[in-house]
């Protein structure tokens, strides 16, 4: 009967995991993040990219470690070049987290805690859209609960220096956040403890990052560090000019009425009950507060930086309902509420994969680049709509990124062409390049005027137009 008790954790994670695999591939790759993870995972897997150095739309790429290229690649290897290939292993690093949530909570106050944590973390909107997205915030997530969950057990030095090296090769130098948050438990075992712990994490880190400097040089800490690092902290970068106070309104958005009072309440709970005596719950505090004033405190502001507090969230109002347990008729109730909470976690999550949905409208720029593949031409030349040619003409210079604008406003374009792609900003550039090469472009209606003689039109997907070079044409 305790093996049986023992395996339900996991058989709830399972049905969760399962649910977020409905019609996962259901939907075109979304800009930015998708389009770009996406693609490298396919470069690497036509030889472009290596596996130490990814390779997007054919220059080298590392603003981030090759972790998520892996994964993509993966992923794309099993199910083909489509959007499940690409998103097909996210949801296991959701489940990966709703695990190590629901072993956090069991260690803090017992499996009610870790059951009634992973249910509420599952039905959190943040959370499930980072679940089913080809991104790097699940897969830090998934690294930060592990690691904290180690720290907690007081695993081996190892084994927590591989959960930050797992952190950081997931998300850049951003995954030593983790280091941040365990850093008071590490001390707890002494300071040669701790060393040993900092000397596997270099030994694990150093290899991949001093060889993409000495290979790379410039092109490797430049994005890496300078700017995906120091000026996101420093700088409002690319527009992003949220207030001081862009967290909290998210938050008070995103958790919905009934949960923020929930979560008021909890942290109001946690808070007395530490100022009498200090107990481990005081972590969960810790956890809440350190990466919501990092990011506060930061410059570039964008809602998904605040993932990691979410799991903390979930375990501090959780720990508001297992008080309950001291009492036979709470204890009861108790086990109700967390048989009803996690029924509707999954009405939640079947919600917001739409499962009667099972058929998408496929973006006009996809549907365009699509068509464009199937074409012999090389590369695909693009003028970019109006809008982001406006983009790059006012945004000011302390705020640009080398990376700014070589995306095109559409980086998805590149995996779904599976062509290089020549973001033009330029008309007259664009045009000069046209006339050159006759070649093959994609621009929308408004453009049509400035479109160079020998070229006929394709295709038309409503605004975006294909168009082909034609030597006839000029006659």
């Amino acid at each position: 009967m305790k093996n049986i008790a023992q395996k339900i954790p996991f058989f709830l994670i399972l049905i969760i995991v399962s649910f977020l695999y409905l019609n996962l591939g259901r939907d075109a790759l979304f800009n930015w993040d998708e389009g770009i993870y996406a693609e490298l995972g396919r470069s690497l897997l036509i030889g472009e990219g290596s596996l130490l150095t990814p390779s997007w739309n054919g220059e080298i790429w590392l603003e981030k470690p090759p972790l998520i290229s892996w994964v993509t690649a993966l992923g794309i290897s099993i199910f083909g070049v489509n959007e499940l290939g690409a998103r097909s292993l996210m949801p296991l690093f959701a489940g990966l987290t709703l695990f190590f949530v629901y072993k956090i909570g069991q260690f803090f106050a017992g499996p009610r805690l870790g059951i009634v944590a992973m249910s509420l973390l599952a039905s959190f909107d943040l959370f499930l859209a980072r679940s089913r997205a080809v991104n790097t915030d699940g897969m830090l997530l998934s690294a930060l609960t592990f690691t904290l969950y180690m720290a907690l057990s007081k695993s081996s030095a190892f084994v927590i220096a591989f959960g930050i090296f797992f952190a950081v090769m997931s998300k850049g130098l951003a995954g030593l956040l983790v280091l941040g948050l365990i850093l008071p438990l590490l001390f707890k075992r002494g300071l040669v403890f701790v060393a040993r712990v900092a000397i596997f994490t270099v030994s694990l880190l150093l290899p991949w990052h001093l060889y993409q400097y000495l290979v790379n040089g410039s092109s490797f800490y430049t994005p890496y560090i300078l700017e995906q690092v120091i000026r996101r902290a420093t700088v409002p970068i690319e527009f992003h000019l949220e207030s001081r106070y862009y967290y909290f309104n998210f938050l008070k958005e995103n958790l919905q009425g009934g949960v923020l009072y929930l979560l008021i309440l909890s942290l109001a709970l946690l808070i007395f009950e530490n100022i009498r005596k200090i107990q481990k719950t005081s972590y969960l505090l810790y956890w809440f507060l350190l990466p919501l004033i990092i990011f506060t405190l930061a410059k570039t502001r964008l809602y998904w930086y605040i993932l990691p507090i979410y799991p903390a969230i979930a375990l501090i109002i959780g720990h508001l309902f297992v008080r309950f347990d001291k009492f036979k008729l709470e204890k009861a109730m108790l086990s109700v509420f967390i048989v009803g909470l996690y029924l509707q976690s999954l009405l939640i999550i079947s919600r917001s994969v739409e499962i009667k949905k099972t058929i998408a409208p496929i973006p006009d720029p996809v549907a365009i680049a699509k068509l464009a593949r199937d074409y012999p031409d090389n590369s695909l030349y693009v003028l970019v709509p109006e809008s982001e040619r406006i983009a790059e003409a006012i945004l000011p210079a302390e705020q640009r990124l080398s990376s700014s604008f070589r995306y095109g406003g559409a980086p998805n374009l590149v995996f779904y062409s599976q062509k290089p792609i020549i973001y033009h900003y330029n008309i007259d550039e664009w045009q000069k390049a046209l006339s050159q090469n006759l070649g093959l472009t994609m621009l929308v209606k408004a453009d049509l005027a400035h479109l160079p003689r020998g070229y006929v039109v394709e295709a038309i997907k409503n605004d975006y137009i294909l168009a082909k070079g034609v030597k006839d044409a000029l006659r």
